[in-house]
C-alpha cells in the first residue's frame, strides 16, 4: 500500500525536489525552442500574431476577439521593441451585414501584412520573439504547478514522474511556444485545481482569493476556461455528498451537509467576483462584455459543409469518440503505460487518499473530457489540453507505486519513463507530427486525425529548405506544391514554386509538374466530402507512391510518364501506381461536368469556394476543351470577379495577384 510520509522532507529530498523542478524546466524551455525557431507560423497564429500587435500597438479590440486577449497581449509587449509597421484594419463598409465577418477577414490580412509585406525578411524573428516568452512563462508555471501539487498530493517520487512526462510531452511541446491560447489555459487550469486542493485541504480566504484570481486569468486566455465553474462545483457536490454529521467543514468546524453547502456557496460567491477583476481590467476599457461578445462570435462563419474526420470516417457534425481516440494515438506509448499502472495503483492507496486523489484528478478530467465531446466541433486535441497535467499525475501515482515495490518495479519504472523521454526527443522539433507506434508513427497519422493534430502549416521554412536545395541539384525538375495554411507559399519564399496552372489538388488535367509535394492536412481534405463528390483518386495515400517527407509535414510524391512509350502516368517510387493517359484525361472531364453542376445546383458555397472553383473550371476547358466549352467557362470566371467587386461586404482581397495573373493568362479582362 502506497502511504504519506510522516515526516516532512528532509533538507537532501527537498533539494532533490527543486533540482528536478530546474531541470524540467530547463528540458522543456530548451526542447521548445529549438521547435520554434525552425518553425513557421500556424495557421491561427498569423490572426493572433495580428491581433497581439494590434491590441498593443493601439490598443483597439476588434481583431480576433474570439479568443481572449492574454496570451495576444503577452506576445505583442514582447515585439514593441522591434518597431514593427502593421496593418490598420478598416472600419466595416457602410451598409454592412456581417461587420464579425469583415473583421475576422481582416485578421488574416493584417497577420500576413505584420509577417511578410510591411516587414520583409523579419518574419521568423517576428515569431520567435512573440513565442518565446509564452514558453518560458506558462513552461515554468505548468512545471512548478505539478512538481509542488504533485509532491504535496502524493510524494516525491510521483513529482519527479510527473514532471519528467511533462516535460517530455510532445503534445504539450507542440502547443507550448505557439502563440495561442491552448497551452496558457493548460497551465492555469492545473494552477486553479492545486489551489482548489489546498482550498479544501485547510480553508483560509487568502486561498480563495487566489482561486478566484487564478479563474479571472484564465478566463482572460481562453473562453474554455468556464469550464473551471463545472469542474469545481463537481468537486465541491462529491465533498458534500461524502460528508458525515459534524465532521470538520470546509472552513474547519463541525458542521452538517446544509452548514457545508452554504460554506461552498459563499466561497464560490468570493471566488466569482474576485474573478470578474482581472475580466473587468484585462482590455485596459473596464469592461466585462468583451469576454461575452467574444464567446458569442467564436464559431462565426464556421462552414456548414465542413466535414470532421477521425480515424476514416466524416460527419458534419464531429464524433463523439474523437477524443478517446485521439488520447489513444497522441499519447507516447510510455506515458501511457504509466497512466494505466497509475489508476491501479490508485486502488493501493490509504482510503481518504485514494478519494482525494479521485475526486482532484480523475473528476475534473471526466469533466473537461465531456464537455469537450458533447461539444460540436471536435477538430484539435488541444481542446482537452488541460487534462494532460492530471494524466500525468496519476502517472506519478503509478510511479511511486513502482518505485516502491523494489528492483523489478523500479526498472519498469525507468523503462517506460526511458520509452515516453525517447518518443519526444526521437520526434523533436516536429512536436505537433507526433503519433505513437499504435497509429503507425507520425507519417501515418493522416488514417487517424487532422488539423492542429497532424499538420497546421508550421513547416514552410523547411519546404523553402527542400525546394531550394532540389532546384540546385536538378534545375530542371517541376514542382507543384500544394500547402495547408493562410500564407500562400510563394508569398513566404521565393525558392518555392508558383502554384500550378492546374491545382493539383483538384486534378483536372494531365499535370504540368513531376513532383508533387501535399501537406499532410490535405491529403486528408482529399478525401473530404467536395472531393469525394468528385470521385477523385489519390493513390498516393499508398506508402509506395510516396518518394520521401518533409519534416513528417509534406508527402513528396514523384509523378512520370511510363518509359514503355505509353504514355501511362507511374505515380510514385519504384512501387509506382500506374493510371493511362486516357483514364487521367476522361476522369478530368468528368469531374469538371460535376463540378459545374454541383455549383449551378448548391447554394451553400462561399464566394471565395467559388471563385476557386470556377478558376479550375476555366483552367480545366481552356487547356482540353473545345473553344466554345473554354469560352463558356471564361464567362463563368467573369461573372463570379464581377460580382465580387461589386459587392461592398466582400473584401477584394480575394481577387489575389496569383488569380489576376491567371485570368489575364486565360484571357478573362
Amino acid at each position: 500500500m502506497i502511504t504519506a510520509p510522516n515526516q516532512p522532507l528532509r533538507a537532501s529530498q527537498r533539494l532533490l525536489g527543486w533540482g528536478a523542478l530546474a531541470l524540467a524546466c530547463a528540458a522543456f524551455i530548451t526542447l521548445g525552442f529549438t521547435s520554434l525557431i525552425q518553425k513557421g507560423p500556424t495557421y491561427d497564429e498569423v490572426a493572433h500574431l495580428a491581433a497581439a500587435h494590434d491590441y498593443v500597438t493601439r490598443g483597439v479590440y476588434v481583431l480576433n476577439i474570439e479568443h481572449p486577449p492574454l496570451v495576444k497581449q503577452i506576445a505583442g509587449l514582447a515585439l514593441l521593441p522591434l518597431g514593427l509597421e502593421g496593418r490598420v484594419p478598416p472600419e466595416p463598409p457602410p451598409g454592412t451585414e456581417d461587420p464579425v465577418g469583415h473583421w475576422r477577414s481582416q485578421q488574416w490580412i493584417c497577420g500576413q501584412a505584420l509577417l511578410l509585406d510591411l516587414n520583409p525578411g523579419r518574419a521568423m524573428t517576428i515569431l520567435t520573439v512573440a513565442r518565446t516568452p509564452l514558453l518560458v512563462i506558462w513552461g515554468t508555471v505548468l512545471l512548478t504547478v505539478v512538481s509542488l501539487w504533485v509532491r504535496a498530493m502524493i510524494g516525491l517520487p510521483a513529482a519527479v514522474v510527473a514532471l519528467t512526462l511533462t516535460a517530455f510531452s510532445p503534445n504539450l511541446l507542440a502547443h507550448a511556444w505557439l502563440v495561442h491560447t491552448d497551452f496558457a489555459l493548460t497551465a492555469l487550469v492545473a494552477a486553479a485545481l492545486a489551489q482548489t486542493w489546498l482550498l479544501r485541504r485547510r480553508f483560509t480566504w487568502p486561498r480563495a482569493i487566489s482561486l478566484g484570481a487564478l479563474c479571472g486569468v484564465a478566463l482572460c486566455t481562453k473562453h474554455s476556461a468556464a469550464l473551471l465553474a463545472p469542474m469545481i462545483v463537481a468537486i465541491s457536490l462529491v465533498d458534500i455528498a461524502r460528508h458525515r454529521a459534524y465532521q470538520p467543514g470546509l472552513m474547519g468546524s463541525p458542521v452538517g451537509r446544509g452548514r457545508l453547502l452554504r460554506e461552498w456557496l459563499a466561497v464560490g460567491g468570493v471566488v466569482t467576483l474576485i474573478a470578474l477583476v482581472p475580466v473587468v481590467l484585462c482590455t485596459g476599457r473596464f469592461d466585462p462584455t468583451w469576454w461575452f461578445r467574444g464567446s458569442a462570435t467564436l464559431f462565426h462563419g464556421h462552414s456548414s459543409t465542413y466535414e470532421f474526420f477521425c480515424a476514416g470516417r466524416y460527419s458534419p457534425t464531429g464524433h463523439w469518440f474523437f477524443f478517446p481516440i485521439a488520447l489513444a494515438v497522441k499519447i507516447p506509448l510510455g506515458a501511457w503505460g504509466l497512466i494505466l499502472i497509475g489508476l491501479i495503483a490508485c486502488l493501493r492507496l490509504e482510503v481518504e487518499r485514494r478519494t482525494d486523489a479521485l475526486i482532484s484528478l480523475l473528476l475534473p478530467a471526466a469533466v473537461f473530457l465531456g464537455f469537450a465531446t458533447m461539444g460540436e466541433h471536435q477538430l484539435g486535441l488541444r481542446h482537452v489540453l488541460p487534462i494532460w497535467p492530471l494524466l500525468f499525475a496519476v502517472a506519478g501515482i503509478g510511479g511511486q507505486w513502482l518505485w516502491a515495490a523494489g528492483l523489478g518495479g523500479r526498472a519498469l519504472l525507468g523503462l517506460l519513463l526511458g520509452a515516453h523521454v525517447a518518443a519526444s526527443l526521437w520526434i523533436a522539433p516536429d512536436f505537433i507530427s507526433f503519433f505513437n507506434a499504435v497509429a503507425g508513427g507520425p507519417r501515418h497519422g493522416h488514417l487517424w486525425l487532422e488539423d492542429s493534430n497532424l499538420e497546421w502549416g508550421q513547416d514552410l521554412p523547411a519546404l523553402a529548405r527542400w525546394c531550394e536545395e532540389t532546384r540546385e541539384r536538378n534545375p530542371d525538375r517541376r514542382i507543384a506544391v500544394d500547402h495547408f495554411g493562410p500564407i500562400e507559399p510563394q508569398h513566404w519564399s521565393e525558392a518555392i514554386p508558383t502554384p500550378d496552372r492546374i491545382d493539383p489538388i483538384f486534378h483536372l488535367a494531365l499535370p504540368d509538374w513531376d513532383t508533387l509535394v501535399i501537406s499532410q492536412q490535405l491529403i486528408v481534405r482529399s478525401r473530404s466530402g467536395f472531393q469525394r463528390f468528385l470521385g477523385l483518386p489519390f493513390p498516393w495515400e499508398q506508402d509506395e507512391c510516396i518518394g520521401e517527407w518533409i519534416r513528417n509535414a509534406y508527402a513528396v510524391i514523384p509523378i512520370r510518364e511510363a518509359s514503355d512509350g505509353s504514355g501511362d502516368l507511374l505515380i510514385g517510387g519504384e512501387s509506382a501506381v500506374r493510371v493511362t493517359r486516357e483514364e487521367w484525361l476522361a476522369q478530368g472531364r468528368d469531374r469538371a461536368r460535376r463540378l459545374m453542376e454541383w455549383l449551378e445546383t448548391d447554394g451553400g458555397h462561399s464566394i471565395e469556394l467559388l471563385l476557386g472553383l470556377r478558376l479550375q473550371e476555366a483552367r480545366f476547358f481552356g487547356r482540353w476543351g473545345s473553344a466554345t466549352e473554354a469560352a463558356a467557362a471564361r464567362a463563368r470566371l467573369r461573372e463570379v470577379v464581377d460580382h465580387i467587386r461589386e459587392r461592398p461586404d466582400v473584401p477584394d482581397t480575394l481577387i489575389t495577384p496569383f488569380i489576376e495573373s491567371e485570368m489575364r493568362r486565360l484571357g478573362v479582362d
